[in-house]
């Protein structure tokens, strides 16, 4: 299965792993959730995700990574918007 594996595959690994890795640390209390750092990793990993799914496409899974990255969007203009005040 592995020797299978393209660019986009290995691509969709690594954007749930970034985002895999962003929850456990904040669930650890190591990354604040309501943070930037928290939610450009979300980004990131969704970026990445949403890459792997343009070479293989899978809707349920599109869906998913879209609203994670628009969650992650919101927060980040909240945050930045917190901050020019």
């Amino acid at each position: 299965m592995v020797q299978d594996f393209g660019w986009a595959d290995w691509v969709g690994i690594l954007g749930a792993l970034v985002i895999a890795a962003a929850y456990f640390a904040a669930t650890r209390g190591r990354l604040p959730a309501d943070g930037v750092g928290f939610n450009l990793w979300n980004l990131l990993g969704a970026g990445l995700v949403l890459t792997s799914l343009w070479a293989r496409p899978n809707f349920g899974a599109i869906v998913i990574e879209v609203l994670w990255a628009l969650i992650a969007l919101s927060a980040l203009l909240r945050l930045w918007l917190g901050r020019r005040r």
